[in-house]
């Protein structure tokens, strides 16, 4: 996988349980792209609990939770915190998160479609 550009770096990444055992998440973004400006970050994440299983949001029985970052995000800039609120249900939820997608859109309508086996690699500071 090093052939894997470092084309979108997650500086934090932060989630919070609710009273409601809703998860809330905080991300912050730099596009790593040198001349392209984001459009959209579109980032599918599967949630786990302690046996290392995918969990079920407890609210429409889905098995992962689809985030959209709108920007523009000019190249090498960064989108400062950005926070989605009870984004997945569940109390079993461990502090386990994965990429199942990430799908970046750019202003000049071109896309880059990273899948679960290279998402977490194009990302520098995820891992």
């Amino acid at each position: 996988m090093e052939d894997v550009p470092n084309i979108l770096d997650i500086t934090s990444s932060t989630y919070r349980i609710n009273s409601l055992d809703g998860i809330e998440q905080w991300m912050t973004f730099v596009n790593k792209s040198t001349n392209k400006t984001i459009k959209y970050i579109k980032l599918e994440m599967e949630f786990y609990n302690a046996v290392g299983d995918v969990i079920e949001n407890q609210i429409g029985g889905y098995k992962s939770a689809r985030l959209t970052y709108t920007g523009p995000l000019e190249p090498g800039t960064s989108s400062g915190q950005i926070h989605w609120d009870a984004i997945f249900y569940n109390p079993t939820f461990n502090g386990t998160i994965h990429f199942k997608q990430i799908v970046i859109e750019y202003m000049d309508g071109t896309s880059i479609t990273l899948d679960e086996y290279i998402a977490d690699y194009a990302v520098t500071h995820f891992r």
